[in-house]
């Protein structure tokens, strides 16, 4: 057959079927089918506008299943032919349902050669299949070739955005590979036909970013200028409202999260997929404030410790924090303490800032920070003595009783009332009873009862300050109760708010004869009263008022509720409730002890947030000088070292302490520096440094310990150069001092001694007696005189002052004697030098005693 145009084979119908109209069909009716089904097969299949006799509707063209009823089966083609060779196709299949056979899938054919399989080709092979519950099926080709190849087109006309390549919509938006197998992503190699991937995700969960060198095809130049060709590189990128200023509102940045399972895994409290989180690295940590500070930051974060502290931070300027967000320096370590869940009280670093080790050492080496050494908080005791504190009432207040005689004798006296808010109200009191109604008048009324009842309805109804300043009796009942008595012409004004800062009360004034009707006269300003006033050592003070409209175990941050408040356990919990409750709100800094309310206390310890002694707390207030609440302290406060660096061995053991303090002093052996260099030993070694010098000598000074050995409680200077180092020079615990030898109290007496060696060897050992080779010198006060003597190996203890012979009874004041004393001997020689010099005087008749006055006479 041959392939003709529709018109030509239109116009060969037409030509060959001429009129007959003989028989019941004419040529004319087969000419007019034949042309209706030239007509149709177009618009049939372009438009879907007829009808079929298969199906209502529009349809286009109907592939039959040829009796098929096998599933999953291919059961008709369009084909493609280039030179009489199928080359492509297009199949319809069946779906899984034979028994409604109402589901079916497309496939989609390509043949790598361009001849069939009859030839020896690979003919026509599945490339795509559109399964019947939408899953789209791409196949590889098997022979090296790309499976799947999405090209875009320049962008037309005025269009900028990228082409669009693949868009996930409306699923889970996943992209997985089966079990078993991997899913590489990568560079193709357009010449060699190979894929280079450099981003690979295994079965594991392990990803891999790599790169492993180039193909023919690649064009090694990184996308990023500046960036090494050499470097396999993740970039995370997050611009989310960067076009803020200062990155406003970018508060995440980017970052990358570990998950896993640190707890023992239990499938009840981790199923499947819910993985604890970790740590996490990345860029930016979040902040309230949004501030620079917090922006274009590096961090490993613990994500699983409650809090998620940072572990490591990198700022914009390169300095590096450890366990802290805000570096101070170009390294700035925070240590934890063992007590924060950060660290945990089994961490062996719990508070060390900095190790050192070396491979083949094995000793560890710590500097951490020793908190608050030898400091301590002062401390109060809170005690409620009675239990007088039930409804009383803190707001201020301001007495007046009108006089029992007097409370008439003036019209038109006034006082004036400004309450907190301002307002200000002037009462005229009329003793003609000519006060005019609706106005702030009173009348006097015939006693000063009526007086003081009727003053009390004016201030406290709509005339006057109407509720901001409240009347009360001498009873303590409120006008507004109906219940009171004001028959002793007593009035007390309570304003309604309370006062926090103490310029922040009610005023009065009053005419000049106002007071002449008074038996107690009115303050100017509303007096404070039934308060407490702590001030912290920060000079931070809270004033906590009485209220009795809050229960005792109601109490806030500025308010002792007193309503029933009627024991003492009742009262030390109300103001321990209110200390607590400005405690937490940040008001003041101090801690407390437990609620006296649990063990049905009267007392408890308050503690200032403050180390040392200076600016102690102090506690003020009415309820204090009535003696409602009694407070012991503040005490106990001592600043000690305060914080201290310290530098010491960790492993195999504790040793080698260096402690630097927060007030410049400088501790070896010893945490806790009283002074600029502090040495000390925690034994009973000696504690002393060394002195040494290449060519020169060394020598050692050090304190001994205080036991009964030669040198002990000492201060010493030992020469390391010389024979069994001996001594240069000790200071003993009483004073005495030893050249060339140690401190040895010398026999007989305890009174200080200048002892002398003769630098060779150590003093003999502490036996009661000299040491080998000493000599020395010892003062004594003897007969209320205290005298030089001499002392030397053999124990020969010699005066050297002059003083009077003991023997004379009234001797010459200048005389004096030789004395001498022997331990070992048992016995002692005393020669009265002056009396024998006087006798020879006698004697020769020469002169060798010469006395002369210091005046000059």
């Amino acid at each position: 057959m041959t392939e003709r145009k529709d018109k030509d084979i239109k116009a060969n119908i037409n030509s060959l079927l001429a009129d007959n109209n003989q028989g019941n069909i004419s040529a004319a009716d087969i000419r007019n089918n034949l042309l209706d089904i030239v007509d149709s097969i177009i618009p049939i299949v372009a438009s879907g506008s007829s009808q079929t006799p298969f199906f209502d509707g529009p349809s286009g063209i109907h592939f039959r299943d040829n009796s098929v009823g096998t599933n999953d089966t291919v059961f008709n083609y369009i084909y493609g032919n280039w030179n009489k060779n199928k080359v492509s196709a297009i199949g319809f299949g069946t779906g899984s349902d034979t028994t409604n056979k109402d589901d079916g899938s497309l496939c989609f054919y390509t043949a790598a050669s361009g001849v069939t399989s009859s030839t020896g080709g690979r003919g026509i092979i599945k490339r795509l299949q559109i399964q019947p519950n939408g899953e789209v099926d791409v196949y590889a080709s098997g022979i090296g070739n790309v499976g799947l190849h999405i090209q875009s087109i320049t962008p037309k006309r005025s269009v900028v955005k990228d082409p669009l390549l693949i868009l996930l919509q409306g699923s889970n938006n996943s992209i997985g590979a089966v079990s078993g197998e991997k899913i590489n992503m990568g560079q193709w190699d357009t010449v060699n036909k190979t894929l280079h991937p450099t981003f690979t995700i295994h079965e594991s969960g392990q990803v891999m970013i790599s790169r492993q060198g180039k193909g023919v095809g690649i064009n090694p130049i990184p996308a990023v200028s500046g960036i090494h060709y050499g470097w396999a590189e993740l970039q995370l990128i997050n611009t989310h409202y960067m076009n803020q200023p200062n990155n406003f509102n970018h508060s995440i940045g980017s970052r990358m999260l570990f998950k896993g399972h640190k707890d023992q895994w239990d499938q009840s409290n981790h199923p499947s997929g819910q993985a604890q989180n970790l740590f996490a690295v990345g860029t930016d940590v979040y902040a309230n404030s949004y501030n620079k500070e917090d922006k274009n930051n590096f961090f490993i974060q613990d994500v699983y410790t409650s809090g998620s502290p940072v572990r490591l931070f990198i700022n914009r300027w390169g300095n590096t924090g450890i366990d802290i967000v805000k570096p101070s320096g170009k390294l700035h370590v925070h240590a934890r303490g063992a007590s924060l869940s950060t660290v945990g009280v089994t961490n062996p670093a719990s508070g060390v800032v900095m190790t050192f080790s070396a491979e083949n050492a094995d000793t560890l080496f710590d500097l951490r920070i020793r908190e608050k050494v030898g400091s301590f908080q002062s401390v109060a005791t809170f005690t409620a003595p009675d239990t007088d504190m039930d409804d009383l009432e803190g707001r201020a207040r301001a007495d007046m009783q009108f006089s029992a005689t007097a409370f008439d004798d003036s019209n038109n006296e006034t006082i004036t009332l400004i309450d907190t808010a301002g307002t200000s109200k002037t009462y005229t009191i009329k003793n003609d009873y000519g006060a005019t109604g609706g106005t702030t008048e009173f009348n006097a009324g015939g006693s000063r009862g009526a007086a003081a009842a009727n003053l009390a309805g004016l201030v406290a109804g709509s005339n006057g300050h109407n509720g901001t300043i409240l009347i009360y009796d001498s009873s303590g009942n409120k006008f507004s109760s109906g219940s009171y008595d004001f028959s002793d012409g007593f009035v007390r004004f309570v304003q309604t708010v309370f006062s926090s800062t103490g310029d922040d009360l009610s005023t009065i004034s009053n005419s000049a004869g106002w007071d002449a009707l008074t038996d107690t006269n009115l303050p100017a300003t509303f007096e404070e009263v039934n308060r407490l006033v702590i001030t912290d050592a920060n000079g931070v003070s809270l004033k906590l008022h009485c209220n009795s409209d809050v229960a005792y175990n109601g109490s806030t941050a500025t308010a002792i509720g007193t309503n029933n408040a009627d024991s003492t356990t009742r009262v030390a919990e109300a103001v321990w409730r209110a200390l607590d409750a400005a405690r937490i709100a940040g008001t003041i800094n101090i801690s407390l002890s437990a609620n006296p309310g649990l063990s049905l206390a009267s007392s408890f310890t308050v503690t200032q947030g403050v180390y040392g002694v200076s600016g102690n707390t102090t506690v003020t207030g009415g309820l204090i000088s009535d003696g409602t609440i009694t407070v012991s302290g503040f005490a106990g406060g001592a600043l000690g070292s305060g914080d201290v660096l310290e530098f010491s061995t960790r492993e195999p053991r504790h040793n080698g302490i260096l402690g630097i303090s927060t007030v410049g002093h400088v501790g070896v052996g010893t945490l806790a520096p009283i002074d600029m260099l502090h040495i000390s030993h925690d034994s009973t070694a000696p504690s002393g440094i060394t002195i040494s010098n290449l060519h020169g000598r060394s020598y050692k000074i050090f304190s001994g310990h205080n036991q009964g050995t030669v040198g002990s409680g000492q201060l010493v200077i030992q020469d390391f150069y010389g024979n069994n180092s001996p001594t240069r020079l000790a200071v003993g615990p009483s004073g005495n001092i030893a050249i060339g030898t140690n401190v040895m109290p010398v026999p007989g007496t305890s009174t200080k001694a200048l002892v002398f060696g003769d630098n060779a060897r150590h003093a003999k050992a502490f036996d009661g007696s000299s040491g080998n080779n000493t000599a020395g010198l010892y003062a004594k006060d003897t007969g209320g005189t205290v005298k030089l003597y001499a002392f030397d190996e053999g124990n020969n203890q010699t005066t050297l002052s002059p003083h009077v012979f003991k023997y004379f009874e009234s001797p010459d004041p200048m005389a004096w004697s030789f004395y001498s004393r022997n331990e070992d001997v048992g016995e002692e020689i005393n020669v009265d030098m002056f009396g024998a010099i006087q006798a020879l005087e006698e004697i020769t008749g020469k002169k060798f005693i010469h006395k002369r006055k210091l005046n000059g006479d």
